[in-house]
């Protein structure tokens, strides 16, 4: 996963002036230490985190739907926000990303470049793809894959990124 962000943080660009990244999550926001020291020690390229409201107590028993929607909505900004701008969005199958990240695409394929969404939960596989198989007649590209490796070799494929 370093290799392939990091990778994504130069393609276009120079290593002194980097790609933005933005890290949306269903996480809360007292995780935000942990996360950013996480981050830091793996050497995940520097980004802005959005993250979830922190729960008060009597919600501690909700499901995790507004989490999720929560999500869809901070994408959403970030798009609206950054108007010329085309995006990779990346996630994986384990929750509600792929329907998240499908949604989008077909609602504005014109600002999402690609879709990669990393196959974690083999019993999600089938409906995965089923939610990315639109995208390509919208000219979003599209990567369901188990391993960085095969990521990155999409991402070289469809000229995303052009370094080693």
């Amino acid at each position: 996963m370093v290799t392939h962000y990091s990778l994504l943080s130069e393609a276009g660009t120079t290593r002194d002036v980097p790609n933005p990244f933005f890290y949306v999550s269903s996480s809360e926001w007292n995780l935000y230490d942990y996360l950013n020291d996480f981050f830091r020690h793996n050497k995940l390229p520097e980004g802005t985190f959005l993250l979830g409201q922190i729960k008060q107590w009597f919600q501690l028993l909700k499901t995790g739907k507004t989490q999720h929607d929560g999500k869809l909505v901070r994408v959403l900004r970030i798009l609206e926000a950054f108007p010329n701008q085309k995006f990779v969005l990346m996630g994986d199958n384990s929750q509600r990303d792929p329907a998240i990240y499908s949604s989008i695409a077909h609602k504005y394929p014109e600002k999402i470049f690609a879709v990669y969404i990393r196959n974690i939960v083999r019993a999600n596989e089938p409906a995965t793809e089923a939610l990315l198989s639109g995208l390509a007649e919208k000219g979003v590209h599209t990567c369901l894959f188990e391993f960085n490796s095969e990521a990155i070799k999409h991402s070289r494929a469809i000229g995303l990124i052009t370094t080693d």
